[in-house]
């Protein structure tokens, strides 16, 4: 009994080591299988209010046993007033978030996609937000003002994820993609599922096209089923329920709880590359926005190595 007790409490140090060295080894031989930017903006819908503008880059690695993802992006939203110099009561605030998001993904049979990430970000006036908005609007034909980013509050952001994807082939030409997920954080923490239809030719080995505001991957698997290289082209048509429990870029608003998105766009590849346009459609997010035709396109090129 004596030497039990010993080796069981050495047992239950040795476990976790081993299981850290085993995620540093397959992080350490990892390779980079794919480079993902996203622009994601009002523009199309010509609202330029609300969630306004998302640059986001993915970075993803290819290990022997996980496949890992490293995500910077910038968010920003602003209100319907932009043009004033102070803000209205009931309109939303300007923020920007900046943030990185470190995750780990596991594809089982080329058919189910587990995630989990984290993220580490700040909001307020040194995140770019100013810089970046004018950035853009002297490339986008429309030049709004937008007067008030000094109203910005300072806060570091902190969040953790799981998603889940469950894919499954209708016939050839066609597959449909089921897909839950929980963020918790301080800026946002919510619950959704969903779901999304893939329609066309020589369909990638990926689990859906996402908006850049979501924490999901996209990813075309280059895995031992097939490396599917191939030209492709096909269309997508979605939606997705979210209940959201709080969210810190509707603060001292009165939040709709229930949101509901519509999505739809295509992707074309050829090979190792490819380029992708998703529009989203959805309901308000708080119950004095005043635009009720809001929407945002996200375009994104991927290059896999």
């Amino acid at each position: 009994m004596f030497t039990l007790v010993p080796l069981k409490a050495m047992s239950l140090l040795i476990t976790p080591i081993l299981s850290f060295n085993f995620f540093i080894t397959d992080i350490q031989e990892s390779q980079l299988s794919q480079y993902n930017f996203n622009f994601e903006n009002d523009f199309m819908f010509e609202t330029d209010e609300y969630y306004n503008h998302n640059t986001k880059m993915d970075f993803i690695f290819k290990g022997k046993y996980f496949i890992y993802s490293v995500d910077v992006k910038q968010a920003l939203y602003t209100p319907t007033f932009h043009e004033l110099d102070y803000l209205v009561e009931g309109d939303m605030k300007y923020t920007s978030i900046a943030e990185t998001e470190l995750g780990i993904h596991n594809i089982y049979k080329d058919k189910r996609l587990t995630s989990f990430k984290i993220g580490l970000g700040y909001t307020g006036k040194y995140s770019g937000g100013k810089e970046t908005m004018e950035t853009v609007h002297s490339i986008l034909p429309a030049k709004p003002e937008f007067n008030a980013w000094d109203t910005q509050e300072e806060k570091i952001t902190a969040k953790f994820s799981v998603s889940g994807f469950q894919k499954q082939s209708i016939f050839k030409y066609s597959d449909i993609i089921f897909n839950e997920n929980l963020t918790l954080g301080n800026i946002k923490s919510f619950a959704s599922v969903g779901t999304q239809l893939r329609v066309g030719l020589n369909l990638p080995r990926s689990f859906g096209l996402w908006s850049a505001e979501t924490n999901k991957l996209n990813y075309n698997n280059l895995s031992k089923y097939g490396t599917n290289n191939e030209f492709s082209l096909y269309a997508v048509v979605g939606g997705h329920y979210n209940y959201i429990m709080n969210d810190y870029t509707l603060r001292d608003l009165d939040i709709n709880h229930n949101l509901f998105q519509f999505n739809y766009g295509f992707e074309a590849r050829y090979k190792k590359l490819s380029v992708s346009l998703l529009h989203t459609r959805e309901t308000d997010r708080f119950k004095t926005q005043i635009d009720d035709s809001y929407g945002y396109t996200n375009i994104m090129i991927s290059y896999s190595f």
